[in-house]
């Protein structure tokens, strides 16, 4: 009961509270999976020698784009946790714009690692 999304949902049931969060901290750990498949096999590969010439800088920009993702959604989270974020009805919002660049953030990550591996393949 000490998170601020707890203090300022006190009118849900625990277990209606516990339901948001596994879904929250899936999505979390979901993202932290990611981040680690990407790497692992990055790491294996580099080591043998198995990434193509001119492609190491792309794989950084790859994983910075990754981790900026989760800057991203912490920082979007992060807009509905004050006062200020709630309506006439007293619901919490996030800010549709960061709402928006987390969307559009994930999107451009997967279409840049779309565009390397069909780079790659072709």
């Amino acid at each position: 009961k000490s998170f601020p999304e707890w203090k300022q949902r006190q009118s849900m049931t625990l277990s209606e509270f516990k339901y948001i969060y596994g879904w929250e901290y899936g999505h979390r750990m979901l993202g932290r999976t990611v981040g680690l498949i990407f790497c692992l096999p990055w790491l294996y590969f580099t080591a043998r020698g198995k990434i193509p010439q001119g492609y190491q800088g792309r794989m950084v920009g790859l994983l910075a784009m990754g981790g900026t993702q989760g800057l991203v959604g912490w920082w979007m989270v992060r807009s509905g946790l004050g006062d200020d974020r709630r309506d006439e009805k007293r619901e919490i919002r996030v800010r549709p714009t960061r709402l928006a660049t987390h969307l559009s953030m994930a999107v451009a990550t997967y279409g840049a690692l779309l565009w390397t591996g069909l780079d790659i393949l072709g």
